[in-house]
Formats: structure tokens, C-alpha cells, sequence
């Protein structure tokens, strides 16, 4: 709440250095410019065009506001549109990092993208680079995951993590080459040295959905699926996921 309380009061304070705007009663028509004997001389000549009206600027409070409604009724879409719209009438770099953030929401990793090079070149804060930068990796790990529906396996430090990523990484190359018996064992075995060394990887939980998936375990591809959505409750592909487990779950 403070976050977003301070975010409208710098909002109303921009708002208020608007541009101001010609009220329509002073607006010029081409009518009121074109003389009567300009209408006689209509052939030879070209009656002037009127200056066109300044724009109305939108008040980025109300996009704001509009912006945070849209988000919790979970319409991403529209609060990233919404917030871009605040951020061009009051550039800030919290207001980027929420256009930012409802496309990671909304799966749009083109757009999160553009985003986040905007933001960049704003210089933000040490805590929200780093906060940043680790969502736009996550971000294109999403997105080839979604192209190849297999997650690949995270870096390890100490022995038994290496091990782990051993047999991830040859359960991805088994189910790449549709052997889903044999990677579901390779996945299997990740697991059991994740879990001896006290780490837990969610993307190892995505890729043993899948594989059960593939071979027709329904059960144990649901609950493989919700166990990766409690670890990974933000991902940009949850509602993907929840109908896949609904569909899993008739």
C-alpha cells in the first residue's frame, strides 16, 4: 500500500504541470477562417486549414488507478496498457517496472522485453535491477520452454546438485527423443538427489508433469503440475497449467 500510495501522490504532481488545453469555444473552424469572398473565389483558389486542437492529455492518475483495477481482476493486459499509458504522461522508472511486470503476467515476452530495456536505460535502483534482470531470465526460460514443452536443467554448485543435473539433463535429451519411459526415470532420479541435497528445483516438477503426461499417468501429472504452481505461483504460463491439470483431473 505504500509503494502504491507514493506512485499516485508523484502521479497527481505531474498531472498538474499538464499542458493546459483551449477550451472548445476557442477553438478556430475552418468556417470562421475562409472569408465570404473566398467562397466566390472557391475555384481559384484554397481556403486555409485550421490548426488542429491540442491533444487532451490523460491524467496519469486515472491510468493509475484504472491500471491497478485492471490487474486485480487479473485482466494483464489491459493494466500493462494502462500503466504504459501513465509511465508517457509521468515517465518514472516504478511506473515502467508496472507495465513490465503485468506483461510478465500476461506471457508477453516480447513486450516484457521492451520493457525491460526501457527500464534499464533508466538507471534503476541496484535491488530492482537485480529483481528485474532474474524475471527476464525466467522470462525466456518460459519462452523455450514454451516452444520445446521442456524445461531445462539449472546450474549446480555442490556434488550431489551436479549429480542431479546430470540425469535432468539427459531426462530432457530422453523425452526430446520421445523416450518418455526412460526420461521419466532420469527425472525420477533428479528428484531423489535434489531432495538428499535440500534443494528443490520447480522446473524439475514441469518436466515430470509433462512426462507423465506423455505416457498417460494422469494422476501423477496433475500433482506433478501443482507442486511446480506452488513453487512457482507467478509463472507467466499458470493458467495454461491449471487447464491442463483440470483437464487431467476429469
Amino acid at each position: 500500500m505504500r509503494t502504491r500510495l507514493a506512485l499516485f501522490v508523484a502521479l497527481g504532481a505531474c498531472a498538474a504541470s499538464a499542458p493546459p488545453v483551449a477550451p472548445a469555444g476557442e477553438l478556430v473552424t475552418t468556417s470562421s477562417v475562409v472569408s465570404s469572398s473566398a467562397h466566390h473565389e472557391a475555384d481559384a483558389a484554397v481556403a486555409p486549414r485550421a490548426p488542429a486542437a491540442a491533444p487532451v492529455a490523460r491524467d496519469p492518475g486515472r491510468s493509475y488507478r484504472e491500471a491497478v483495477a485492471a490487474a486485480e481482476r487479473n485482466d494483464f493486459t489491459e493494466a500493462a496498457r494502462l500503466f504504459g499509458l501513465a509511465f508517457e504522461a509521468s515517465p518514472s522508472v516504478e511506473m515502467a517496472f508496472n507495465a513490465f511486470r503485468m506483461h510478465e503476467r500476461a506471457a508477453s515476452v516480447a513486450e516484457a522485453s521492451q520493457w525491460y530495456e526501457r527500464i534499464l536505460g533508466l538507471g534503476p535502483p541496484a535491488a530492482m535491477r537485480a529483481d528485474l534482470e532474474q524475471r527476464m531470465a525466467a522470462l525466456r526460460d518460459f519462452a523455450r520452454r514454451r516452444r520445446e514443452d521442456i524445461a531445462r536443467p539449472p546450474p549446480g554448485v555442490d556434488a550431489l546438485v551436479r549429480e542431479a543435473s546430470e540425469f535432468f539433463g539427459r531426462g530432457v535429451a530422453l523425452y526430446q527423443r520421445r523416450e518418455y519411459r526412460a526420461a521419466l526415470q532420469a527425472f525420477e532420479a533428479a528428484l531423489r538427489y535434489m531432495q538428499e541435497s535440500r534443494r528443490e528445483v520447480a522446473e524439475l516438477y514441469f518436466n515430470l508433469a509433462v512426462t507423465h503426461e506423455h505416457l498417460r499417468h494422469r494422476a501423477e501429472a496433475a500433482a506433478a503440475f501443482r507442486e511446480y504452481l506452488s513453487r512457482r505461483p507467478d509463472t507467466p504460463d499458470r493458467a495454461s497449467i491449471e487447464t491442463r491439470v483440470r483437464a487431467l483431473s476429469q
